[in-house]
């Protein structure tokens, strides 16, 4: 509920910010004519924060399993993943896919990766540690750590660290 709440605010402060900037055009403009607005609109273009690429990417943790292989590798490619959801929210999901390959006795984990899905306006999630585990009956455990952050037209207001515990199976 707070993440819709959120949400709704910063799009309300979002489209009230770009009411403001066309009366100010028009007043910059009146009373100082049309370099100056040009001017103007050049300044506040540069503040447009460019999405840093590297934030964006889906970051892929390399899982080391350090058990000991027992056949060959198949090489008609049985790679599956699992999902897990970590949190679910009214508006949000925070869920974790993990991706294993079938070797002749068993399997073993290649990656995990973390993301938070739905209606996310002004909020970001980074995962930063994702622990797997694998128990002696067929199940793992997974500790996956991240921060939140809480954003207002761009600007950070709020970081909290999350800490997901849990088990699945396979």
């Amino acid at each position: 509920m707070l993440e819709l709440l959120w949400g709704i605010f910063n799009t309300a402060i979002l489209v009230y910010f770009i009411i403001i900037c066309f009366k100010v055009f028009k007043i910059v403009r009146e009373n100082l004519g049309g370099i100056a607005t040009l001017i103007f609109v050049l300044g506040l273009m540069s503040f447009i924060d460019k999405p840093n690429v590297e934030n964006n990417k889906v970051k892929t943790f390399e899982i080391k399993d350090e058990s000991k292989i027992v056949g060959e590798e198949k090489i008609n490619g049985h790679i599956f993943t699992e999902d897990v959801i970590l949190e679910k929210k009214l508006v949000t999901i925070i869920s974790a896919t993990i991706t294993f390959k079938e070797y002749d006795q068993q399997v073993r984990i290649i990656n995990a990766n973390t993301m938070m899905t739905g209606f996310v306006s002004g909020i970001d999630w980074k995962a930063s540690k994702v622990d797997i585990t694998k128990n002696n009956d067929n199940s793992y455990n997974y500790q996956i750590i991240g921060t939140r952050d809480w954003r207002i037209l761009g600007i950070r207001i709020y970081t909290n660290m999350e800490d997901y515990k849990g088990k699945f199976k396979i």
